[in-house]
C-alpha cells in the first residue's frame, strides 16, 4: 500500500476521514455497499460488473453514481434527491 505524505496539520484529518467513511460504510444498506465494494475495493471495471449482474455497463455507471450520492448524503445526514430516483434500475 502506498504511503502518503504525513504532516502534523493533516495527519489527524486523515484519521478523521477514515473514521467518517467507516461509520457510513457500516450503517449503509447492503445492496449499496455491494456495488461500491466490487467497483472501488476490488477495482472491477463496469463491463465486468455488468456481465456479472447481466445488465448493461451504462446501468452499472448509473447505479454507481446513485450509490456514491446516497452514501455521501448518508454521511452528511441529509436526504438524497436526484433525478435518477424515478428510474427503475435493477441489479
Amino acid at each position: 500500500m502506498p504511503k502518503g505524505p504525513v504532516g502534523p496539520k493533516t495527519a489527524s484529518a486523515a484519521f478523521a476521514h477514515l473514521a467518517y467513511i467507516w461509520c457510513g460504510w457500516t450503517t449503509a444498506p447492503l445492496p449499496l455497499r455491494r456495488t461500491l465494494f466490487v467497483r472501488f475495493a476490488l477495482d472491477w471495471k463496469d463491463r465486468r460488473i455488468a456481465a456479472r449482474k447481466t445488465v448493461t455497463d451504462r446501468a452499472v455507471r448509473c447505479r454507481l453514481e446513485l450509490d456514491v450520492g446516497k452514501l455521501a448524503a448518508h454521511l452528511n445526514g441529509t436526504d438524497y434527491t436526484h433525478s435518477y430516483d424515478e428510474l427503475e434500475i435493477t441489479m
